[in-house]
């Protein structure tokens, strides 16, 4: 018998897909004897084929493209992410800047000494600016 002698041609786990009655239905191959592709479908019905090259075909082009459309999807997602990332860190890794000068009337000792410019010890009157 022809059928009996054909050789596995699908591995287990081949995805299939087939429109019934109610719709597309995913389905796998679950076994293999005598010519005859078991296959086990979403909705754990199980039938069986001689010939399954057609669901085979319909599963690697329709699922493809779905799956195809989720990758692309999932690809910009992370690098969006990344991005994200990489400018949250360089804004954050960028140096601090350095503190505003301090007021001259902040109380600092160095401040009243005298010795710097625009101190306030420098800006009283001495008796030489007294016309």
């Amino acid at each position: 018998d022809a059928v009996k002698d054909a050789k596995q041609r699908y591995p287990l786990g081949t995805s299939v897909y087939e429109k019934f009655a109610l719709g597309w239905y995913k389905g796998e191959v679950t076994g293999f004897e005598d010519g005859m592709y078991e296959v086990t479908w979403s909705d754990d019905s199980v039938t069986y084929y001689t010939d399954i090259r057609e669901m085979v075909d319909q599963a690697n082009a329709g699922m493809g493209q779905g799956a195809t459309a989720v990758i692309v999807i999932a690809v910009l997602v992370i690098s969006a992410g990344v991005v994200l990332i990489v400018v949250r860190r360089k804004r954050s890794g960028k140096e601090v800047p350095p503190p505003p000068p301090r007021s001259p009337l902040d109380g600092s000792p160095e401040k009243v000494s005298g010795t710097g410019e625009n101190n306030i010890a420098d800006l009283k009157p001495s008796s030489s600016d007294i016309i």
